[in-house]
């Protein structure tokens, strides 16, 4: 009879309070194994969990956003520069924004009918003191847009602009993928990426590969 009643009180025991407990372990550890598996798959090779550690850490814009943005600027060029004015010529400073003004102009083609050029204008950003264009041709009555991948102080916007006073455009604007605010020259980009505010030692990497922007990081 004591056994009776003591096997009752455990069969009570289990299911009103181990069952329930051993159900939800085993849903916890079926959940935790699941995640593992899936996080192993996609970053089994050391490669890619090399990167994915470099994303999380120093990763500004993914190659995904970063496409966003200049198709995002792409547009607001398009609305602003009307067609039925002469052509656009897109002026990138070497070297990456070269890569960043041929991809602006694969964007904004779907959208502006008139003609887009691309020219690249080099010069030693240290000492800006030989700036050239690759190309000689008549600016005058232009609708130009001068492309660089990082504004800091302005310096390099503002001496890009030397040899593009020697002619009379209609309008020059200025873009840039990333703006920090340390401003020394007078130049406000009228097309910006990203604006951020950064301390004087941190260092901004627009990575360009193979002519296409795949990210932004810093360190």
């Amino acid at each position: 009879m004591g056994n009776d009643r003591g096997n009752y009180f455990f069969i009570i025991f289990f299911n009103l309070f181990l069952k329930p407990l051993r159900n939800n372990i085993e849903a916890f550890l079926a959940f935790t194994i699941k995640n593992i598996t899936i996080f192993r798959r996609k970053y089994s090779r050391f490669g890619e969990r090399k990167s994915f550690i470099d994303m999380t850490q120093h990763s500004i814009l993914s190659k995904e956003s970063a496409q966003e943005k200049l198709h995002r600027m792409a547009l607001e060029i398009a609305e602003n520069i009307g067609e039925g004015e002469g052509g656009l010529i897109l002026i990138g400073i070497e070297k990456n924004g070269v890569a960043i003004a041929e991809k602006i102009k694969a964007f904004l083609i779907k959208y502006y009918r008139e003609n887009v050029e691309v020219l690249s204008l080099s010069l030693n950003k240290d000492f800006p003191e030989d700036i050239l264009l690759n190309k000689v041709m008549d600016l005058n009555d232009k609708n130009i847009v001068l492309i660089d991948d990082v504004s800091n102080s302005g310096k390099t916007l503002l001496y890009a602009l030397k040899p593009l006073l020697e002619y009379h455009p209609k309008r020059i604007q200025t873009l840039v993928m990333i703006e920090r605010m340390h401003k020394l020259f007078p130049i406000k980009p009228d097309y910006v990426g990203l604006s951020l505010a950064t301390t004087s030692q941190d260092h901004i990497h627009v990575i360009i590969e193979n002519g296409d922007l795949v990210g932004v990081t810093f360190e």
